[in-house]
C-alpha cells in the first residue's frame, strides 16, 4: 500500500515510463486544463476515490504488475484502465463493447482468483482487511438520454469529495464495508466507480491513498463514438447515440448508413451534441443497416442494425379465407410463409404458402409488398400466425413473424 510521504510522479516521468513499453515516443497530449474546485480537508465519511478507463488501450494485468509509478493527474497516454503502482493490483477488462460498456478494477490488495472481473470481486471483498481499499469502474458511452442525466460532467482529476455514500447497495459479506459512489461525465464517457474501504468508516490514511489512485487515472475515447438499441429492430424506432471527445455542447454529428446490397454510405440522419459531448437520434432503418458518426472529419466505427421482415396476416371477411403478405425494401414475390397454429404450448406447422402476387418495385427506393390469399381448415378459435423463415429472407432481413389471429 502506497506511504502518504509518496511523491507524486511528474508528466515528463509518466511519458518515459510509457515509452519504454509502448514503442516509439507518440504526440505529447495536453494536460487537463479545467479543474474541479478544491474543498479543504478530508472527511471520514462520504468521500472516495474513482478510477476510470481509457477506451481503446491494450493495457493488461501483466502491465500492471511490473510498472511502478506514484502519482499523477492529467496523464497524457492513451490506454485503458488505471495506470498501476506499487502495491496496487490493477486489472482491465478491455476496450468498450457492443453494449457501450468495460470495466476496471484496482485493489491495494491482491485479487482474489475465483472472483469474476466482469463483476464485483466479491471474495475479495468478502477478505478485505480493515486497511484495504477497493474500486470497481463500470465505463459506458454518454449519449444515452436516459442514463446521462446521472453523470455530472467533471474534468480530470476526479476528486473524492464528489463521492457520497452508497447506501442501497448491501453487498452480500460478512461485514460492514464503507461503500461509496462516484458519477462523472468525463470527454464523453459515464464513469461509475463504486469504493469499498475495509473499514465502515475509512481512516484518513485510506482515503489519501484511494485519492491517489484516483489520480493515476485517464478517461478518453474515440474521437466520435456510435451505438445502437436495439440492434435488431422491426416497426418500432431504434435509439442510435454516442459522444464526442471534446465534452462540448452544440456539435453537429453527421449519421450516415450503408444499406444491405449497397456499396457506399449514404447521409441518414444528424443530431446535436449536449453538454458533456453525448448525442442522440432515433431512426427507422428499413432495412439491415450499417450506420457510422461524422464528426470534425473523424468516422466512428460501425454498428449494424439488423431489421425483421415485416409480416402481415388477417382473415379474410368472406367463408375460411385468410391473406398473408411480406415487405421491405427488396421483393418477396415467390417467397415461401409459413403458417403455424397453436397446439398445447407449441407452435406447430399448418401449411407453407407462396406468395405469388407482388406490389411496389423492389428497388433500393421503393418499397415492395408481396401477399397471397389462401384457406385453411382449423377448429374454430384456434391461433394462428404467419412466419417468414430466414432462409427466404437473408441476407438483408431476419424471419419476420405476423401478429396472432383466432379462427
Amino acid at each position: 500500500m502506497p506511504t502518504d510521504k509518496e511523491p507524486p510522479v511528474g508528466l515528463d516521468e509518466l511519458a518515459k515510463i510509457l515509452e519504454s513499453y509502448e514503442g516509439p515516443p507518440q504526440p505529447r497530449g495536453k494536460p487537463t486544463s479545467g479543474r474541479q474546485p478544491s474543498r479543504p480537508g478530508l472527511r471520514r465519511t462520504g468521500v472516495v476515490a474513482a478510477g476510470a478507463l481509457l477506451v481503446g488501450s491494450g493495457l493488461g494485468f501483466g502491465f500492471a504488475s511490473s510498472l511502478t509509478p506514484s502519482g499523477s493527474a492529467g496523464t497524457p497516454f492513451a490506454g485503458t484502465g488505471f495506470l498501476p503502482v506499487r502495491g496496487w493490483s490493477v486489472i482491465q477488462s478491455g476496450t468498450v463493447d457492443a453494449n457501450g460498456a468495460s470495466r476496471a478494477i484496482a485493489a491495494n490488495v491482491p485479487l482474489r482468483p475465483e472472483d469474476d472481473l466482469q463483476d464485483v470481486p466479491y471474495a475479495t471483498l468478502e477478505s478485505l482487511p480493515a486497511g484495504g481499499v477497493v474500486i470497481v469502474a463500470t465505463f459506458t458511452t454518454r449519449g444515452d438520454p436516459g442514463a446521462d442525466f446521472a453523470y455530472p460532467v467533471r474534468v480530470l482529476p476526479l476528486t473524492i469529495a464528489a463521492a457520497v455514500p452508497a447506501t442501497g447497495d448491501r453487498l452480500p459479506v460478512p461485514r460492514e464495508l464503507g461503500q461509496y459512489r462516484l458519477q462523472a461525465g468525463v470527454g464523453g464517457t459515464n464513469v461509475d466507480a463504486r469504493l469499498y474501504f475495509g473499514s465502515a468508516q475509512p481512516s484518513s490514511r485510506q482515503l489519501a491513498a484511494a485519492q491517489r489512485q484516483l489520480n493515476r487515472l485517464s478517461v478518453a475515447s474515440d474521437r466520435v463514438t456510435i451505438f445502437a438499441r436495439p440492434t435488431i429492430a422491426d416497426t418500432t424506432p431504434v435509439t442510435v447515440f454516442g459522444s464526442v471527445d471534446n465534452g462540448r455542447a452544440g456539435e453537429a454529428v453527421t449519421i450516415q448508413a450503408k444499406d444491405c446490397g449497397s456499396d457506399f454510405f449514404r447521409v441518414f440522419a444528424g443530431a446535436e451534441t449536449r453538454d458533456g459531448g453525448g448525442w442522440s437520434t432515433l431512426v427507422y432503418p428499413r432495412i439491415t443497416t450499417t450506420l457510422r458518426a461524422i464528426w470534425n472529419d473523424s468516422a466512428s466505427s460501425q454498428v449494424t442494425i439488423r431489421r425483421r421482415a415485416s409480416v402481415f396476416f388477417d382473415k379474410l371477411r368472406r367463408g375460411s379465407g385468410f391473406r398473408v403478405g411480406a415487405g421491405g425494401m427488396r421483393s418477396f414475390w415467390r417467397k415461401k410463409v409459413v403458417i403455424q397454429r397453436r397446439q398445447g404450448g407449441d407452435w406447430r406447422h399448418a401449411k407453407t404458402v407462396v406468395l405469388s402476387d407482388s406490389l411496389g418495385g423492389g428497388t433500393p427506393n421503393s418499397g415492395s409488398w408481396s401477399q397471397a390469399e389462401f384457406t385453411l381448415s382449423v377448429p374454430k378459435g384456434t391461433l394462428i400466425r404467419a412466419v417468414v423463415p430466414l432462409s427466404e429472407v437473408r441476407p438483408c432481413y431476419l424471419s419476420g413473424v405476423s401478429r396472432t389471429v383466432r379462427t
